[in-house]
């Protein structure tokens, strides 16, 4: 529709992930389409679309799968003590 302005609430949009992610990657594409107007929460949402569980303790983090590079990196970067926000973006 003319003038509506399409918006975005999704772990996807984590700016964190571009780093995380080759050059060209489709998630890195689905960003790029995208203004961040709020870095968001940390979140678990996550935890179900790219690792297939849901309810993981944190103790248990160091037992999520590496099938994927973006899996693998995920899963470090929480190890490490960081968090996968869930950000909010406006369609460009």
């Amino acid at each position: 529709m003319a003038g509506c302005e399409y918006r975005c609430h999704s772990w996807i949009l984590d700016p964190q992930l571009k780093n995380m992610l080759p050059e060209g990657s489709n998630i890195r594409k689905f960003q790029e389409r995208f203004e961040i107007y709020d870095p968001g929460e940390p979140g678990r949402d996550f935890l179900e679309w790219l690792f297939q569980c849901q309810d993981v303790p944190e103790t248990e983090y160091r037992n999520l799968p590496e099938k994927t590079s973006l899996q693998r990196n995920v899963k470090q970067h929480i190890l490490a003590g960081g968090k996968i926000y869930i950000a909010c973006g406006r369609l460009k």
